[in-house]
């Protein structure tokens, strides 16, 4: 099975950085990576629980942000300056912050547990001038002009606070995961940015990117106010501190 997805993703890849991609690639790649399960994974779950267990331990004493043991680990299977191919775990009630995939594309399979994935997507005008609390105008979830009045209830000390670091994105609602769940996936323009929680851990999943993170690099973000029409406005945040770790798998996937 991991042979068929690395086969699949390497052909999406080429397609998109070619710009030739169709739908009918990424859709063979979602129904493959839907078919998959734990038992697919390399992944030794004794050293899960393991970790798991550290980390559950030091919840309830005092611990440094940044400093093991870590919320999250990482596994990595392959990757080459196309895509990346590997899987998270993460732990009880811990997340992976809010972040983007600039130009990317994402699909995520959960294999085991039950998580949280909260979608946002970029708004159709992201310049600074629109996106800007002081503005009279931004862009609703409908691509189109917000009222002046929406803009004015973001408060004023907002843009003094996060200058053209804040801007208008579209909340497209939680989704709840699980192994019974198909492959989310995320595209340049929809469910972009995100944050994955662990509801009940540890929650496993395969990501592939394309192209991967070493190629583009990501953003993170703060919310900091949401409207009624889901429209909101999320701030850039510095790095987060180190907030995961490696995992070594059971076996390699050979080129």
């Amino acid at each position: 099975m991991l042979r068929s997805i690395y086969s699949l993703a390497a052909r999406v890849s080429r397609q998109y950085l070619s710009g030739r991609l169709n739908s009918n690639e990424i859709e063979e790649l979602v129904e493959t990576m839907s078919k998959m399960s734990l038992k697919d994974v390399p992944i030794d779950m004794v050293e899960v629980q393991r970790r798991r267990t550290e980390w559950l331990s030091s919840r309830s004493a005092a611990r440094r942000v940044g400093f093991p043991p870590f919320p999250v680990s990482y596994m990595h299977i392959y990757e080459d300056n196309e895509f990346s191919f590997g899987v998270f775990v993460i732990y009880d009630d811990a997340s992976i912050p809010l972040h983007d995939h600039p130009g990317m594309y994402g699909f995520i399979k959960v294999v085991s547990g039950q998580g949280k994935l909260s979608l946002f997507s970029p708004s159709s005008s992201s310049s600074s001038s629109s996106s800007s609390p002081s503005s009279s105008a931004s862009v609703n979830d409908s691509g189109g002009t917000a009222t002046s009045e929406q803009t004015n209830n973001v408060e004023s000390n907002l843009g003094e606070k996060y200058g053209n670091q804040l801007q208008l994105y579209h909340f497209n609602g939680d989704i709840l995961v699980n192994p019974s769940s198909t492959t989310c996936v995320l595209t340049p323009t929809c469910n972009n940015i995100h944050q994955i929680s662990a509801l009940d851990g540890p929650l496993v999943f395969i990501d592939i990117l394309i192209p991967p993170y070493t190629a583009m690099g990501c953003d993170y973000y703060k919310e900091v106010r949401r409207n009624p029409d889901n429209t909101c406005w999320l701030a850039k945040v510095p790095p987060m501190k180190p907030f995961m770790d490696q995992l070594e798998p059971v076996e390699q996937l050979s080129n």
